[in-house]
């Protein structure tokens, strides 16, 4: 059962917040999911701009627009939604995934796999020792051996 009113959520789901939602649900599941920073849209439609307009209680006349990410997430608070940026977009789609989070626990499993590994495992690391992989991370490459 869906916690937004059915007309604030057709409303919230109609074509002129599509694509305000699809990039607020890409920044906020690349930064741990925090209404933090601010996303730019461009070549914003008419319809975009007057609904932007209406959801962000200031006029949008450009053909561009800055989003502050804790401003929109008090906004929605504060209106008919009732609920902060990371419910909304849970009511409008899928559950978010907290890729930080998700990426770190895949280099904790590397590390720890490296760890435990024996020996005979060298570290990947770029002629240079400069570029990526050039520190001691995960062991991923066998070394060579005659038995």
């Amino acid at each position: 059962m869906s916690k937004l009113p059915v007309g604030t959520r057709d409303w919230l789901a109609g074509p002129g917040l599509t694509r305000l939602w699809v990039a607020v649900r890409k920044r906020l599941e690349s930064n741990g999911v925090q209404a933090t920073g601010s996303l730019r849209l461009s070549s914003v439609s008419t319809q975009e701009r007057n609904d932007l307009s209406l959801l962000l209680g200031k006029p949008v006349t450009g053909v561009a627009v800055t989003v502050r990410l804790d401003a929109l997430d008090t906004r929605l608070r504060s209106s008919a939604a009732g609920l902060g940026i990371r419910d909304v977009l849970e009511e409008l789609g899928p559950p978010l995934t907290d890729r930080r989070a998700v990426r770190a626990g895949i280099a904790a499993r590397r590390e720890h796999v490296c760890r435990r590994s024996p020996r005979r495992w060298t570290p990947l690391r770029s002629p240079d020792r400069t570029g990526p992989g050039s520190g001691t991370t995960c062991c991923a490459v066998p070394a060579y051996r005659e038995e």
